[in-house]
């Protein structure tokens, strides 16, 4: 989690957003999956993984994560490949 202003100060300590993410599970551009947690896990069930992906993980399967602030919204997100190793 990031202190998006004021997280360099030394009057204060910063308050620090709420704890929310958003995953995205994409197919290249397109959306396949969004979840939306308030813990640092998210679970991406076997049976939702088959659900999605019937013939397998394909080269361009990718989750994004990105934190939520509260007046700033959705903040970048960090990506990885997906793979089932």
């Amino acid at each position: 989690a990031r202190v998006r202003t004021g997280g360099d100060s030394w009057e204060r300590e910063a308050a620090v957003d709420a704890a929310r993410w958003r995953v995205r599970i994409l197919d290249g551009e397109a959306v396949v999956r969004t979840l939306e947690v308030e813990d640092e896990t998210a679970l991406y069930a076997a049976a939702d993984v088959a659900a999605d992906w019937p013939g397998g993980l394909g080269e361009e399967a990718v989750v994004a994560v990105a934190q939520w602030g509260a007046g700033f919204g959705w903040g970048v997100e960090a990506t990885a490949r997906l793979n089932t190793a």
